[in-house]
Order: C-alpha cells, then structure tokens, then sequence
C-alpha cells in the first residue's frame, strides 16, 4: 500500500468514525429527554374574528399590536370576545411568508388561561359547586368564593367554568359559561 492510499484511508476510516451531527443541535435533548420549556404569560383583550371560517382568535395588546392564538383551548376564547384575559404557554413556531415585507409575531400556543375582566369589571374565574344549598366558585387558584345571593340559574352551571363580575359590594352580579 502506497502512502497516498494509507492517507486516503485514514482520512475515509476517520470521517466514518464521526458521529456527532455538523447539522444542528441533538434532538434528543428537549422535551423528550429534558424539561418542558417554562410557560410564559402575556395578557390582553381576546378578539374573536368569526368573518372566516373557521373563527380566527387573536390577543391585543395595546393599541398595535395583536397576536394570533392557537391551541386546544382556543374554542373557550371564542365566547370570552372582549375579555381580558392572561394566557400561559409558549411560543409556537410559524413560517413566514416570502412575500411579506413586514415583521410578523408568531402565534402564542395557550396551555391555559385566567379571565381577569369582562365589560370592564373585575373577574373571577373558577368552577361553579354548591354546598347545602350555598354556592361557591372554586377560583382557578384553588381558592373557593361563597356566594351571599346567588342567580336561581346557577343550578344549570353546577361543575361549570364561569366568570363571574360584581360580586361583594359591586352589583349587579353577571356570569357567563367559559365551558
């Protein structure tokens, strides 16, 4: 064997051995095999677009700037239009049209959320349940509000999530199903 097919030989033998990738990152790493990423919260006002099927759900925030939101609860925002709300997940990952000139935001993947106000009135945001007679709300962090007056209707929503406006010394009390 010549010099110069040894060389070639190691160098064949050598690149053959390599087993890291020059791609990318492992992909093993991740959800897979580490943590999830940390949720992130963004709050806003929901906006349900219903001009196109299926019904688009986007989050203002502020004045200019409105994002899209995806994800299995999306179907929840749809009845909370005009509601503001704080929503936890994570950035989803979106390709970007050549043709558009102009920075778009990804859309935000919720895992859940909290309604905070509705017609501009504080909100709480629980499961509805009754006890002897007595109805609470059993607020999404875990606390439990009892009702002094309730609406004979609540009957219907026991085991419900509902929002709930002018409780305490802020009548008129207003509710409405989240789901």
């Amino acid at each position: 064997m010549t010099r110069a097919q040894l060389l070639t030989a190691l160098a064949v033998v050598g690149a053959c051995g390599c087993t890291g990738s020059s791609v990318g990152p492992d992909d093993s790493v991740g959800i897979k095999g580490g943590l999830p990423p940390a949720l992130e919260s963004i709050r806003g006002t929901v906006v349900a677009d219903a001009s196109a099927l299926p019904i688009q759900v986007y989050l203002q925030l502020g004045a200019d700037r409105r994002i899209k939101v995806v994800g299995p609860e999306v179907h929840q925002l749809v009845r909370l239009d005009g509601a503001e709300v704080r929503l936890h997940g994570n950035w989803a990952s979106q390709a970007v049209p050549v043709f558009i000139d102009e920075p778009v935001s990804p859309p935000f993947a919720i895992a859940d959320f909290v309604v905070l106000a509705v017609g501009g009135h504080q909100a709480m945001d629980g499961v509805l349940g009754e006890n002897e007679g007595r109805y609470y709300l059993r607020l999404t962090a875990g606390d439990a509000y009892w009702f002094k007056d309730a609406p004979s209707e609540f009957d219907t929503y026991i085991g419900k999530r509902i929002w709930v406006t002018g409780w305490l010394e802020r009548p008129p009390l207003t509710y409405g199903v989240i789901d």
